[in-house]
């Protein structure tokens, strides 16, 4: 558990860095890896 929330921060720090070079895809992908990590977690 404690990887996945380590794994979900670091992959929030890859979509801030994608949305501030304006590479708005890639942080939307990014974004949605981390919602399929989170809704793992809640399952």
């Amino acid at each position: 558990m404690e990887n996945l929330g380590k794994a979900i921060v670091e992959l929030e720090k890859k979509m801030f860095k994608h949305a501030e070079l304006l590479e708005f895809e890639e942080a939307a992908r990014v974004r949605d890896q981390i919602h399929e990590l989170k809704d793992r977690v809640l399952l």
